[in-house]
């Protein structure tokens, strides 16, 4: 985009093997990002939360997008950036995603965040609770919703949880389990996807009927559902964007007309 010094510009790509690591990441290139980082690994969300801090206030760059590989991010994060350096008081913008497993648009991550939110969080990591919800919880403490640190846009920035191995599917689920979130969920939307989903989410009903609570986001092995489900390779990267694509814009088409 015309104006914007993507020199300036972080992206930090938070992944725990996702099958979309590639793609998600293509995402931001096909936009003209050029300073993309994948945190990979099988640490946990605070941890790597932590360790996006050190990197930020590290760097010469004065704005950052944190994301999750699970995330396909189309033109409107611009709407995002753009707000963020409009507002000088800005610690943390939020726009929609489009959720496939939910079925419905929800304001989500990717988030802006300033270099002065995380120069906080990197003087002290107690800010941040190892929680189900550690990113909420640390912006809420220190960027409340009603207060001009925090904006959200009504803008879709990214769709959600398309083409995940049925393992992630998995650990997601049982994650809102746990958040008491099911509620956010259709179940006859549940019932309409393909049967390897279908099997992800019961076993995480499964696994929560056995077992009374699970504190943190950290990833359980289930990668026992995966068999059978391949690898995205990267020549299939070029095609899968441009469908992806195309569905944003049907999708953001919609948003627009309901704005109108």
């Amino acid at each position: 985009m015309k104006n914007l010094d993507f020199n300036k510009i972080m992206i930090v790509n938070f992944a725990v093997e996702e099958r979309t690591v590639e793609l998600s990441n293509y995402c931001f290139e096909r936009l003209g990002f050029k300073n993309v980082i994948t945190l990979q690994g099988t640490d946990g969300f605070r941890d790597k939360f932590l360790n996006f801090a050190k990197i930020a206030v590290e760097s010469d760059c004065d704005c950052f997008i944190r994301t999750d590989a699970d995330r396909l991010v189309f033109d409107g994060i611009f709407d995002l950036i753009l707000k963020y350096y409009q507002n000088n008081d800005a610690m943390c913008v939020e726009g929609l995603c489009f959720d496939y497993f939910m079925n419905k648009l929800r304001g989500a991550t990717p988030h802006v965040f300033s270099r002065s939110i995380l120069e906080m969080l990197d003087n002290d990591n107690e800010l941040m609770p190892n929680s189900q919800k550690p990113e909420s919880h640390f912006v809420a403490k220190v960027a409340p919703t009603d207060s001009k640190k925090f904006l959200s846009v009504k803008t879709l920035t990214n769709l959600h949880e398309y083409e995940q191995y049925p393992s992630k599917v998995c650990n997601a689920y049982l994650n809102r389990i746990y958040r008491g979130h099911k509620g956010y969920y259709d179940e006859s939307h549940l019932k309409s996807l393909p049967e390897v989903y279908q099997n992800a989410i019961n076993q995480a009903k499964y696994f929560a009927l056995k077992h009374e609570s699970k504190n943190t986001m950290d990833h359980i092995d289930f990668k026992f559902l995966d068999e059978g489900f391949h690898k995205i390779s990267s020549d299939q990267i070029e095609s899968l964007y441009e469908h992806y694509l195309n569905l944003y814009k049907h999708i953001n088409k919609g948003l627009e007309n309901k704005k109108g």
